[in-house]
């Protein structure tokens, strides 16, 4: 429901087809999907994109990191940067996403100030293997909780790919002060393709993904991390607190959010 409030311009339409990609993409690896979540035309790049993370998604430690995710369709002067917060162990994750570290142009006049008014401005979106993606809005103390049925072709397909990954080192460079490694990760697909991937990984952080760089002929998305914590988690830090209100979908959670915004008692079921 975050997308009404967002401008419709075809930056920031490709914006959300890069977060969908991401959410998709990760919880594939783990589990099944709703084909009908995914933005047009993105089905068959779920496979190639999720086998594309598994460098991420197989690090071994549990870690926090504060994270970039870049995107641009044509060219590197039209992009779009979202700040983000990267939380895994175990193959579970937590991305945290506050509204606010985004450009005001990608929002609709007055939008964030609405969606902070509902106290929706930010996002918390938890990953766990063979459970539904949970959705959650620390401000308004909710969380949306979408179950997800197999679609189970796509699911082989991803987990096909992933399994006959290949990396391949191309050189060696410097990311924020720490020496990479770049990889070029080389992904069976069933047809010919403009799709290609990289991952610079940080020898001096135990070969951690530093860097993770997937293209879609002239798509490109870049997900970079920043001081990787490898400390141990808090517990409870990777499933939403059981106190948040749960909602089976965005409508009922926006119509609750609007209601109590306006005095109206928050539209209780």
């Amino acid at each position: 429901m975050i997308l009404p409030f967002l401008n419709s311009s075809p930056r920031s339409r490709w914006s959300h087809r890069w977060c969908a990609a991401l959410s998709v993409a990760c919880f594939l690896v783990a589990g099944p999907v709703r084909a009908q979540l995914l933005p047009e035309g993105l089905a068959e790049r779920v496979p190639f994109f999720a086998a594309a993370l598994t460098p991420l998604l197989s690090e071994p430690r549990p870690f926090s990191a504060r994270a970039q995710w870049i995107f641009f369709a044509d060219s590197p002067e039209d992009r779009t940067t979202v700040a983000m917060t990267l939380a895994m162990s175990a193959g579970q994750m937590r991305w945290d996403l506050n509204l606010e570290d985004s450009p005001r142009e990608q929002f609709l006049p007055g939008a964030l100030a609405a969606l902070k008014g509902m106290k929706m401005e930010r996002i918390a979106l938890y990953l766990q293997p063979n459970r539904a993606v949970q959705v959650a809005f620390p401000g308004a103390e909710a969380v949306v909780v979408i179950p997800l049925p197999k679609e189970q072709r796509v699911v082989e397909r991803a987990g096909e790919q992933a399994a006959n990954l290949e990396q391949t080192a191309v050189a060696r460079e410097n990311i924020d002060g720490h020496p990479c490694v770049k990889f070029r990760l080389k992904v069976p697909t069933s047809k010919t393709t403009t799709e290609s991937a990289f991952v610079w990984r940080a020898t001096d952080l135990e070969n951690f993904p530093l860097r993770l760089q997937i293209q879609f002929g002239t798509e490109s998305h870049v997900l970079q991390f920043k001081n990787p914590s490898f400390t141990k988690l808090a517990d409870g830090h990777l499933t939403p607190p059981a106190k948040f209100k749960r909602y089976t979908d965005l409508d009922t959670l926006l119509q609750s959010a609007l209601l109590r915004g306006l005095g109206l008692g928050g539209g209780e079921k």
